[in-house]
């Protein structure tokens, strides 16, 4: 399966850099890592977003934290050195703290940077979604113009 899913993605590479927004969500299962494969097929940088961008955060305190994300994400990515990455563990930004629309904000990283995220939630075909109903880090996303992947 993660094998499909690393020639679906490659495929999906070769013809992106004419979409506006350039972002593959890639839905796998929570040990899934096709998106790894990629970027060691490929040799694009791979990135663990939770524990890079939690670094950048543990400056902050807490109240402050939700209006830094998108400056420290960007420092983070442009720190990667290319314009075509593959990121993986993004639960930290689900984190309720950090008031953030997700996908969104990935999406819009993705006009300058070619991004392969790993997702680990659920995408029925209409709407992504992380956690359950309920749960501190819930997240529901309806509005995405990029690729999927699964």
């Amino acid at each position: 399966m993660s094998t499909d899913l690393v020639r679906k993605i490659e495929y999906e590479l070769e013809s992106i850099s004419s979409k506006y927004y350039k972002m593959i969500l890639v839905c796998e299962n929570p040990k899934g890592n096709a998106v790894k494969k990629t970027a060691e097929s490929l040799g694009i940088p791979f990135l663990n977003i939770s524990l890079l961008l939690s670094e950048k955060l543990k400056e902050y305190p807490n109240k402050r934290m939700a209006g830094r994300v998108h400056h420290l994400l960007s420092e983070v990515l442009r720190n990667a050195g290319s314009i075509t990455l593959c990121l993986e563990h993004i639960e930290v930004l689900f984190d309720p703290t950090l008031k953030q629309d997700v996908i969104q904000l990935l999406q819009s990283f993705s006009r300058n940077y070619t991004l392969v995220v790993s997702w680990k939630g659920s995408y029925d075909g209409n709407r992504f979604v992380y956690a359950v109903p309920g749960h501190p880090e819930y997240y529901e996303c309806k509005e995405f113009d990029g690729i999927v992947v699964k």
